[in-house]
């Protein structure tokens, strides 16, 4: 890699949420990912991992935090809609944080 600039690390399309293709996505209760999805996660098992494989990076991670977190079945209206909304939400930030910063360089 000794002559290609840093840039090209994060320039490919593994990089790329929005490129479709298949991949797979892993989701791990934790206190923090609870906090973050809220009462819905109250019966999430810490530690408990689900990995979930399709052609979007965001549907596989929401998947799996449906999965992992959202496990209780409730009757309450829209329960479960919103434990899938916050996992997404949760799970486009975490990815958002994993980018680089932008190169100054023209």
């Amino acid at each position: 890699m000794a002559g290609r600039p840093a840039k090209a690390l994060y320039s490919q399309p593994e990089d790329d949420w929005t490129t479709p293709r298949f991949v797979c996505e892993r989701v791990c209760v934790s206190d923090k990912l609870v906090a973050a999805v809220g009462g819905a996660a109250k019966e999430a098992v810490p530690g408990n991992c689900v990995t979930v494989c399709g052609v979007s990076a965001v549907d596989a991670c929401t998947e799996a935090c449906q999965r992992a977190v959202c496990v209780a079945a409730t009757h309450v209206p829209a329960w479960n809609e919103g434990c899938i909304r916050r996992c997404t939400a949760e799970c486009l930030r975490t990815k958002q944080q994993q980018q680089p910063p932008e190169s100054q360089q023209s």
